[in-house]
């Protein structure tokens, strides 16, 4: 998810005779900065491409497969809960979010049988969330 100014960053930071290998998803989503880097080096067809088709990380039918693809294709996301579900809509403002997002991982986070498959996502979730109190868990 580069954008037009972190890679012309880049490129300005090799040394001239140094080479340049991208690996990248040309179907992620767009990055939040202006461009869109990794589709445009791939259509221009000026460098070989070798495109994967398979996703191994997660089932096919994954939610977050899903939706990801309806985002690419200039769709609405399928916002709608299901249970056993690996993606989650949290409508939130910017202040009750955070509240919000660490309200959904301990509903769902147990250790003796945890919803999500991360060990742990809740002290994950401190750090990242609120950092000077994070929970020290590995």
């Amino acid at each position: 998810m580069v954008d037009v100014p972190l890679m012309r960053a880049l490129l300005r930071a090799l040394p001239d005779k140094a080479a340049l290998l991208l690996v990248g998803d040309v179907d992620q989503l767009p990055s939040v900065g202006p461009g869109q880097v990794s589709a445009d080096v791939v259509a221009s067809g000026a460098v070989p491409v070798v495109r994967l088709t398979e996703v191994f990380r997660q089932a096919a039918e994954s939610r977050n497969i899903v939706n990801a693809h309806r985002t690419n294709q200039g769709l609405m996301p399928e916002l709608t809960p299901v249970e056993s579900g690996d993606f989650y809509f949290v409508d939130a403002d910017a202040e009750e979010g955070a509240r919000k997002v660490l309200a959904i991982v301990q509903e769902n986070h147990n250790e003796a049988r945890p919803r999500f498959r991360t060990g742990s996502l809740r002290a994950t979730c401190s750090r990242i969330l609120i950092p000077r109190f994070a929970v020290r868990e590995f």
